[in-house]
């Protein structure tokens, strides 16, 4: 399918041309992204995966995250808080469960009212994760929080996904605290990121999420640093480590034009001395002599009247005229100093519950501004966006699921879908090849067929009640890494080393699982036992009992 044709020519690296993002091939990108919130708020992970009663769509990390794919987002943005990544111990969210079958998975992300041609099947998740069977989330990390994000954008990238980490003020304070460990800590942060090359390609900052949350403007103001030095002394430091990176730039300081918080990027003299703005011209002013200008991408948050509280200006010419005088420009004619330099356009939020008349109004016009340059003739068309939020826990807009987690909220999809989101059951796939897989487990000494545990390839389960018995299935035509899980009795491991295998079209393909033993070492004299917390608190629906999970660790 040309789905996953376009996510694996997404692994060129990016830059900017005009107002365009491109990869190293000179293509365009246009970011359909969501926000998935976690890491900045305690929970050590990106939210939802404690969400167990609604089953593995909802809690399972790598499940998530290949329904995002289906459902046609090629873009995520992590809002993250340096002191979570530093300081907290990761929560354990590794839980039994069964598996969803991959017709469950394309009914989960298939709009009822769409009829899908009789054939068409969902493709394969591009990079899985190595799971032990029965097992939902046994793949995390679990030894730091850091490590763990960092996990997850390299999961996110190896499955085509442009990554956008960004710094949640609201959250973290670490600028305002210490700025110079601030710096050094993006530096950590990007550098560890930028070992993996896959990663190192695919990966975006924001900076600072929402600077007006305190205060912050462009310029200095008493003890709070200026925007502008700040963005600067983060990429100086930045591009060398990174220089594909992408730096998106939040705005600040213009709620005289009634620019969200995020929102800010006006530098027309008139317009600024006459609503009483923070001015972004010394921003631009310094930017155009630095090499990574072509790395910068503007992403302002433009949101409707439910969560800023506008009376006015929310839709139609007043809306159109308001985002143009802030960003829109900026894509033409661009930011003229002697000459005129433009700029890619992401917007880093937006999003409501679209349950008040005049939201769904303002949501409508924000689509038509960003789709139709004619609107006010004073923009080109913006293409590249997050959604906030896959969440539902947002308070403000709710989320793309439910608060179960599980069910898709299909009118905010198809609000998406007016501005280049596209499902995959609206690609025009073909049905999926397939080939069979067939799978035996030689004898081994020591092991008793009791002992088996079922093999977990794709979505299919290989179950065994003996040795030397053929189990087949059938899976789609690609290469898959087979794992066998470790078996144990009460003397000896058994273990068999990952196989990869090649399923061809119309073809069997043997496997053969050779398990191989060793003793079970019992350790004598004293032991150390620790106890972590590894849930939060959470309530049971079904009892109405407040309960959690505990680690608990064995030192001899």
């Amino acid at each position: 399918m040309c789905f996953i044709t376009s996510l694996q020519t997404g692994l060129s690296g990016m830059t900017t041309q005009g107002d365009k993002i491109i990869n190293s091939s000179g293509e365009e990108i246009e970011l359909k992204g969501v926000n998935w919130f976690g890491f900045n708020n305690g929970s050590t992970m990106v939210d939802g995966l404690w969400s167990s009663s609604s089953g593995p769509l909802a809690s399972d990390f790598a499940s998530v995250v290949y329904r995002m794919q289906l459902l046609g987002f090629n873009a995520v943005r992590l809002p993250f808080s340096f002191k979570d990544l530093k300081n907290l111990a990761p929560r354990n969210y590794a839980t039994n469960c069964q598996l969803p079958s991959q017709s469950a998975i394309q009914a989960s992300v298939t709009n009822p009212s769409v009829l899908v041609p009789a054939g068409l099947q969902i493709p394969p998740m591009l990079s899985p994760p190595t799971r032990v069977a029965g097992q939902c989330n046994d793949y995390l990390p679990n030894d730091t929080t850091m490590n763990r994000f960092v996990w997850v954008v390299n999961f996110f990238a190896k499955n085509g996904f442009y990554v956008l980490i960004d710094n949640h003020l609201r959250e973290d304070q670490s600028v305002l605290e210490n700025r110079q460990q601030w710096v050094q800590d993006w530096k950590d942060l990007v550098t560890k990121i930028s070992q993996d090359p896959i990663s190192k390609k695919m990966l975006m900052i924001d900076i600072l999420n929402e600077p007006d949350n305190f205060g912050i403007r462009w310029e200095a103001s008493g003890q709070t640093p200026a925007l502008k030095d700040l963005y600067l002394s983060v990429m100086d430091a930045l591009y060398p480590i990174n220089p594909q990176a992408l730096f998106f730039i939040e705005g600040t300081g213009q709620g005289g034009i009634g620019a969200n918080w995020g929102d800010g990027f006006a530098t027309d003299p008139t317009l600024v001395a006459q609503n009483g703005l923070s001015s972004a011209k010394p921003f631009f002013d310094t930017l155009l002599s630095k090499p990574y200008l072509n790395q910068v991408v503007i992403s302002p948050h433009v949101y409707p009247p439910s969560v800023t509280g506008a009376s006015q200006n929310f839709t139609g010419a007043g809306l159109y005229n308001r985002l143009s005088n802030s960003f829109g420009y900026l894509t033409q004619p661009g930011y003229c100093s002697g000459s005129c330099k433009t700029f890619p356009v992401a917007i880093g939020e937006f999003g409501s519950r679209f349950t008040e008349a005049n939201d769904i109004q303002s949501m409508k016009d924000i689509a038509k501004y960003l789709n139709d340059p004619t609107t006010d003739s004073r923009h080109h068309a913006i293409k590249n966006w997050f959604y906030w939020s896959w969440n539902p826990n947002s308070g403000d807009t709710g989320g793309l699921v439910d608060d179960s987690w599980l069910n898709v909220t299909w009118n905010k999809i198809d609000y998406l879908s007016t501005i280049g989101l596209m499902p995959w059951y609206t690609k025009g796939g073909t049905a999926t090849k397939t080939g069979t897989l067939c799978m035996t487990i030689v004898p081994a000494t020591g092991l008793a067929k009791t002992d088996l545990k079922p093999i977990s390839v794709f979505d299919q389960s290989f179950q065994f009640n003996d040795f030397n018995l053929t189990v087949c299935k059938t899976l789609p035509v690609g290469s898959y890494t087979v794992t066998p899980p470790q078996l144990t009795t009460a003397t000896m491991v058994f273990s068999s080393n990952p196989q990869t295998v090649k399923i061809i079209e119309n073809t069997s393909t043997p496997m053969y699982i050779t398990y191989a033993g060793v003793p079970i070492v019992i350790p004598t004299g004293d032991v150390e036992v620790t106890v972590q917390l590894g849930t939060a608190w959470q309530n049971d629906p079904s009892s109405g009992i407040y309960m959690n999970a505990v680690n608990l660790f064995v030192k001899n």
